[in-house]
């Protein structure tokens, strides 16, 4: 047994390292010489460090990940669901939002330009107007619905074609 109390001593005597750990990937691989001929700011640019996480007093959590070509923020809520996330790509930021409800206001202009427009409503769309309105369509223009109703509440109601104008019904009504 004094054998195995010896090497348990030996074990004990072994001294403590004494510099602390890099604190991030980028300390660490300085202290590691490079082959000759290797950049440290080309390997450092390829290089990310994980990613960061925070959880907020709601339950959701805030992630920051870096991937080579894009950064990427998340929220999410406590059951795992990402209702924000921004990935800042090289062509630009690519946002997508989840929410119960978005509220947009502003006292002075607002505009939207992009390449395509989709909305989708599973209930009621209105629109109220102060001012006047203007639509222009460089190509077909078409509205399709179960019932149609125009009304002029004060002046009149003009359709106005270059070529033809069609009425088709079962019955026209005039005056009626």
């Amino acid at each position: 047994m004094p054998a195995q109390n010896e090497r348990l001593g030996a074990l004990n005597s072994v001294p403590a390292i004494e510099q602390p750990a890099a604190g991030n990937l980028e300390e660490l691989f300085q202290k590691v010489d490079l082959p000759d001929g290797s950049d440290w700011e080309v390997l450092a640019g390829r290089m990310r460090e994980p990613s960061r996480r925070i959880t907020l007093a709601s339950g959701r959590e805030v992630e920051l990940s870096d991937q080579l070509q894009e950064d990427l923020l998340t929220v999410s809520n406590p059951q795992g669901e990402v209702e924000l996330s921004i990935r800042f790509t090289p062509a630009g930021p690519v946002l997508n939002v989840r929410a119960a409800a978005i509220n947009l206001r502003t006292p002075g202009e607002m505009n939207i330009a992009c390449g395509r427009l989709t909305v989708q409503s599973a209930g009621d769309v209105t629109e109220e107007i102060g001012g006047e309105k203007r639509t222009r369509v460089e190509g077909k223009a078409s509205f399709e619905a179960h019932t149609i109703d125009v009304k002029s509440l004060r002046g009149n109601i003009t359709a106005k074609a270059n070529d033809d104008v069609c009425l088709l019904g079962e019955r026209i009504k005039l005056n009626s």
